[in-house]
């Protein structure tokens, strides 16, 4: 097996690539949960997710964490919501790319909490946990395999929700 990780806009990039594919049965594509939530959600994605694929099966199930830089020092929840409350000009949020869980769950945050947020999306997981790391962005939502070393590390906080 050849694993090819073309990674990029919410995993629009390697969707494309595989749909140019000779369909035989020998190339496999493996997608988060937002796949199809992308393309019902933006129609000028290349390919038609209900047309242009077939499923296979589920692979896993990971939980996703909402986590913030460790230099904040924020003591809970509560505590986020209200600086982010009180920034005149909002707050910046990130994720793996628009369309994707990570952006569906930030951005649910932020307005069920009433917080003026905008998204700045990157290319992919490991980038969007670095700006939330640095202190780029306020906040953003990672799988565990992302968050969990970080926050163990001292370097990211992970709230409940």
């Amino acid at each position: 097996m050849l694993v090819d990780n073309r990674v990029g806009a919410g995993g629009v990039v390697g969707s494309q690539w595989v749909t140019q594919q000779k369909p035989d049965g020998r190339t496999l594509l493996a997608v988060a949960s937002a796949f199809a939530v992308r393309a019902a959600i933006d129609r000028s994605v290349p390919y038609d997710a209900t047309k242009d694929f077939s499923g296979v099966g589920q692979i896993a199930i990971s939980p996703s964490f909402m986590v913030v830089s460790a230099s904040h020092g924020f003591g809970s929840l509560k505590e986020l919501i209200s600086y982010a409350k009180k920034q005149p000009r909002g707050v910046f949020y990130t994720s793996a790319g628009v369309g994707s869980t990570a952006h569906l769950h930030a951005a649910a945050v932020a307005h069920l909490a009433g917080i003026h947020a905008e998204h700045a999306p990157q290319r992919g997981t490991p980038e969007a946990v670095t700006d939330a790391m640095t202190g780029r962005v306020l906040y953003c939502f990672a799988p565990g395999p992302n968050a969990i070393p970080l926050a163990r590390a001292g370097k990211l906080q992970i709230f409940e929700l």
